[in-house]
């Protein structure tokens, strides 16, 4: 096989794989949660958010605007956006934003609480976190404030006005394989308490639970 045939059949297998990873994928996902009675990560010193904050006292989350969402046609796809929109209209979801805003009129970043069962489109997938419990989901951080405690502090600010309504735990779905993430939430102490496998082939998705954790 001549040197030129061996790269073309590379290239084709790169194609090939492409084509399926888009067509079928399969993953285990890990839901974790963290009991509310546990005390916060206190949060590095020497460094401030992108808004100046000096202290979590001082760091503040608004609800985010329609407006706002429309700043952030930079970042996200326009499905993604009309996604946004539906949340912010949406009562049993609350969607708050960094302090502050960039040059452009975008956020620092963002994070989203359900009160309620809430339906996660991409698994087709139901996540209930219970009577005392809510569902920590979508959290996102601009590239140009990353590194500079806005997801730390967020969560925390979250976490005390749950404390604050009576709630007892938060609930959220990690991807086993992002390492960053994962080791967030274990900062924060949540802890498995099952693992689901999410298919999908084509448009169809669907999701089952593990009958026991396969990962401790």
């Amino acid at each position: 096989m001549t040197a030129s045939s061996k790269t073309l059949l590379s290239r084709l297998k790169g194609f090939s794989l492409k084509i399926r990873r888009r067509i079928f994928q399969r993953m285990e996902l890990c839901i974790m949660d963290r009991d509310l009675s546990l005390p916060d990560p206190v949060a590095p010193q020497g460094r401030v958010s992108p808004a100046g904050e000096s202290s979590q006292e001082d760091f503040d989350m608004p609800l985010v605007t329609h407006q706002e969402v429309d700043h952030m046609a930079a970042y996200f796809s326009p499905s993604k956006l009309k996604v946004l929109h539906r949340r912010i209209d949406d009562p049993t979801i609350e969607f708050r934003r960094a302090q502050g805003l960039m040059e452009d009129g975008s956020c620092f970043g963002f994070l989203m609480h359900a009160t309620a069962p809430f339906h996660e489109e991409l698994y087709n997938y139901t996540v209930d976190p219970g009577k005392f419990g809510v569902y920590q989901f979508d959290g996102w951080v601009s590239p140009h404030a990353r590194g500079k405690l806005v997801a730390i502090r967020g969560m925390i600010f979250m976490a005390n006005r749950r404390r604050q309504e009576g709630y007892q735990h938060i609930r959220v779905i990690v991807w086993p394989n992002d390492i960053r993430s994962l080791r967030l939430h274990k900062r924060f102490g949540f802890q498995e308490v099952r693992r689901i496998i999410y298919t999908r082939l084509g448009p169809f998705r669907w999701t089952r639970p593990l009958p026991v954790p396969s990962f401790g």
